[in-house]
């Protein structure tokens, strides 16, 4: 009974002192318990002030410093939920140096192997991505869905290299035909200024067409445009008339003029096509 009230009688006192201030500390010594001050803790403040306050908060986290990189995760084919996408290659995953079967052209047409495919973090979407030069262009070869109205979209972010900021309203982007029977739907953009991530967003529903649609992008910022995650889907029937069809501005009826003599270039019917660059660079080497 003597044993279990002394165990008590321990124990109450470890609580006590364990609810006490003044950083105290228990250290156990031949089999009894000692208070060692702490030499380190402040003397508590006997003016009646809250002597907690300036204690740090052990829950919040420590400050790691600057920032050295970021990790994130892209899918290596794209935007995949944009399904049934008409355009051949949203996405320019599928650009080769070797591929005869273009998905997107550069604007001015001096060959039909695109050139500008970007790869790394820049790109909005997947693992590649476009870069446009200033006062250049390109241009993504669709399909059409007669009948069906269209929902056209792509994203371009411009550089911060010239002195002015970036702007939106600097990039002409259409949608277009080669045939003329289809009039142009202008994508505008959804802003004025490029989003918190730099990049700027262009979007339509247009009537349906029944030419083969081109997307065309121009760049006027001044600066180098990288352009990502361009789709071109049969419209939803809830979206069909969410957005209204304005009538192409002077520049940007400039601008499809412009890409129909550039269009003019490219060959009718079967062909095949000369052998590009890279195809060339290979015969050289010789077959392994």
């Amino acid at each position: 009974m003597t044993n279990a009230i002394a165990s008590i009688g321990a124990a109450a006192l470890v609580a006590a002192l364990a609810g006490c201030g003044g950083g105290e500390s228990l250290s156990p010594r031949d089999g009894a318990i000692a208070v060692t001050p702490d030499a380190s803790a402040p003397t508590p403040d006997a003016g009646g002030e809250d002597a907690g306050a300036d204690v740090p908060d052990a829950s919040a986290p420590a400050d790691a410093g600057a920032k050295k990189r970021e990790v994130f995760e892209r899918n290596p084919f794209g935007n995949v939920a944009a399904r049934d996408n008409l355009l051949w290659d949203g996405d320019f995953e599928w650009s080769s140096a070797f591929s005869d079967q273009y998905g997107w052209i550069n604007v001015p047409i001096t060959s039909l192997t695109f050139t500008g495919v970007r790869v790394g973090p820049e790109c909005r979407s997947g693992l590649k991505c476009a870069a446009v030069k200033k006062g250049g262009g390109l241009v993504g070869i669709a399909v059409t869905s007669r009948g069906q109205e269209l929902a056209a979209s792509v994203w371009a972010k411009p550089t911060s290299a010239n002195a002015s900021p970036p702007s939106c309203t600097k990039i002409t982007a259409l949608l277009t035909s080669n045939g003329g029977t289809d009039a142009d739907a202008v994508l505008p953009p959804d802003a004025d200024a490029p989003d918190a991530s730099g990049w700027c967003h262009f979007a339509v529903i247009a009537p349906p067409r029944s030419d083969k649609p081109y997307l065309y992008l121009q760049n006027d910022t001044g600066a180098e445009l990288v352009v990502d995650d361009a789709v071109i889907v049969r419209a939803p029937v809830e979206k069909v008339h969410t957005l209204e069809i304005r009538p192409p501005t002077q520049d940007e009826v400039a601008a499809h003029a412009t890409l129909v003599a550039e269009l003019a270039k490219l060959p009718r019917g079967p062909h095949d096509p000369p052998p590009n660059a890279a195809r060339r660079a290979v015969e050289r080497r010789g077959a392994p």
